[in-house]
Order: structure tokens, then C-alpha cells, then sequence
């Protein structure tokens, strides 16, 4: 009787603040979620420089990559709890990342930092088993990050430099895993078209949130579109040039290349497809329409069938 007379006010009180365990469901379910399992794809990058080098037909090449993927993929999971902890009161105030699991209350700052130490040391783990090189690796990518938590994140042109370093360091998690070499060709296309990337975002962001945009992300003040649109012509720039080095070079050695022959190989002709998709980009981006850049990916066909068109060209380059 007393029990179904209950104070109105406790059971408001208790509706309000559940535990943290139990909003929106398990823990586990909300240090997934913190763990953003949608950005795991990006970790696919481990198996670029192999594919590039035709090494995808060695099991063991493969192997090795996909054990840096799995690295990675814990590794960018602590720095995601890592940064959300810092960053919970902002999100708390941004539109979409306030429905994160920490700034949503779902996870707590605590249980969210004891988790990524978890991870980081499974990472460092799976790193010492691929050797020395994927341990320099992986360490590089946890100090930056770590450097970009405290803050990097809040220096202009630095934020996304390392932002796109992530991307790099990742090709080559890939190739150390591979025990394939890296050219300075295939890292200048990585670097320039991770930096186009996440400097697409912060167009995007600009785009999103408009006035407001510094007072969710304080080096959002120093972005403007004319800022951005030079700095990704820059990027697009470095991107475009070295793939076209690379592929009117690419072969098993200088006089079976392009230039060398003057014949006509599958990745010279890839040049059309990737130009083609690098302006399609630039249009996107410059649009504001690239804040997310997977999604963005996922909804344009032209971009799809782009980019499945150069990476059938590549590989017949590579593997034919």
C-alpha cells in the first residue's frame, strides 16, 4: 500500500537519473557505441600498401595486415574514449555529438578511461607480435593522438595535419604488418588525400554549424571557407599529381613503365576514374557536404562507381 503511494517526487527523481549501466542498455553496449564501430572501416587502409605492391595474392602479407588492422582498430578505439572524456561537457553542448555514450550519460568518465587502457594494451600486444616496426607504428599514432586529446587539437592547420597523420600511419601499420616498403609516391597520396579528407570535414562543420562553430570547436574560429577551399585545393593538388606519378611509373620496373614503353597500362588509364572522383569530391566538399566523409561516400553513387572503376584498373595493373 505504502509502496503504491509513493512520493510523486522520488519517482521522478529516479526516471530522471538512471545508471549510467542502464541508459540506453548494457555497459558493454555503451563502450561499444563509445568505441564508434562505424569508423572501424577506415582501418581497412592496412591493406593499401599491399595491394599496391600485389602482395593481396600472400597469405602471409595478408595476414600481417590484417593482425595491424585489428591493432588498430583497438588502438582507435581508446583514443575515441580517451577523446570523448576530455571533450564531454563541448559535446554536451553540439547538436549530434551530445548523443555520444559519455556526453549522454551512458558511460561514465571513469569506466570510459579504463576501458581504453584495456585497449591500448591489447593493442601494444598484437603489435609486439607483428615485430618492432608495427610497435614504432602504433606508438606514433597513440602519442599524436594523445597529443591531439590534450592539445593539438586547439593549434590551427596542426589539428588536421595530425588528424590526417592517422591515416598515413595507418598505410603503414599496413605495410610493416605486409613487410612491404613504403615509396615516397605512395605516401604523398596518402598524406594528401588524408589531409584533403579531414579538412573536408572541417568545411563541413563549418557548414553545419555555422556562427556557432567556434564555440562548439575553438580552432573552428580560424577555419573560413576561403582558408579551407585553399588549403584543399593544396591537398587535392598533391593528392592528383602523385597518383599520376605513380601510375604512368607503376610496373615491375622502369622499362616496363608508361614512360618508358609509351604503351597504355591499366593504371595509366586509371588517372581518368580518379581525377574524374577527386573533382566530384571537390564539389562535394566544397558544398559543405563533407563533415562526414563515410557517409558521404556511402550515398554517391558517381563516387562509388569512380572508385571502383580505378581500383579494378589498379588491380589489373598490379596483379594481371
Amino acid at each position: 500500500m505504502n509502496t503504491a503511494s509513493a512520493p510523486p517526487s522520488r519517482r521522478t527523481h529516479c526516471a530522471a537519473t538512471p545508471p549510467a549501466s542502464a541508459v540506453g542498455g548494457s555497459l558493454a553496449r555503451a563502450v561499444f557505441d563509445a568505441c564508434r564501430p562505424k569508423q572501424w572501416v577506415k582501418n581497412v587502409l592496412v591493406l593499401a600498401a599491399p595491394f599496391a605492391a600485389g602482395r593481396l595474392t600472400d597469405p602471409r602479407a595478408v595476414g600481417g595486415a590484417l593482425l595491424a588492422g585489428v591493432a588498430f582498430v583497438l588502438a582507435s578505439s581508446a583514443t575515441y574514449l580517451i577523446n570523448d572524456a576530455g571533450d564531454v561537457k563541448a559535446d554536451r553542448l553540439h547538436p549530434t555529438k551530445s548523443l555520444r555514450p559519455i556526453a549522454a550519460g551512458r558511460l561514465r568518465v571513469g569506466q570510459a578511461r579504463a576501458a581504453a587502457s584495456m585497449l591500448v594494451g591489447l593493442a601494444l600486444t598484437l603489435a609486439w607480435l607483428s615485430g618492432p616496426t608495427m610497435i614504432v607504428v602504433l606508438a606514433a599514432y597513440l602519442v599524436t593522438t594523445t597529443g591531439y586529446t590534450r592539445w593539438l587539437k586547439r593549434v590551427p592547420v596542426v589539428d588536421v595535419l595530425v588528424v590526417a597523420s592517422g591515416f598515413v600511419l595507418r598505410t603503414a601499420a599496413g605495410a610493416a604488418g605486409a613487410h612491404v616498403p613504403l615509396t615516397p609516391v605512395f605516401l604523398a597520396i596518402a598524406a594528401g588525400g588524408a589531409l584533403f579528407i579531414v579538412l573536408g570535414k572541417r568545411m563541413g562543420e563549418l557548414a553545419e554549424l555555422g556562427a556557432d562553430a567556434a564555440s562548439h570547436r575553438l580552432v573552428l574560429g580560424w577555419y573560413t571557407p576561403v582558408r579551407c577551399t585553399l588549403l584543399l585545393g593544396g591537398a587535392l593538388a598533391v593528392t592528383v599529381g602523385a597518383f599520376t606519378v605513380w601510375a604512368l611509373g607503376t610496373g615491375d620496373g622502369a622499362s616496363t613503365s608508361s614512360l618508358a614503353t609509351g604503351t597504355v597500362t591499366p593504371a595509366a588509364v586509371a588517372i581518368v576514374p580518379f581525377v574524374a572522383a577527386s573533382a566530384r569530391a571537390w564539389l562535394l566538399v566544397r558544398a559543405g557536404r563533407g563533415a562526414d566523409p563515410l557517409r558521404l561516400f556511402a550515398s554517391n553513387r558517381t563516387l562509388q562507381l569512380l572508385g571502383l572503376a580505378m581500383a579494378v584498373l589498379v588491380a589489373l595493373s598490379v596483379y594481371a
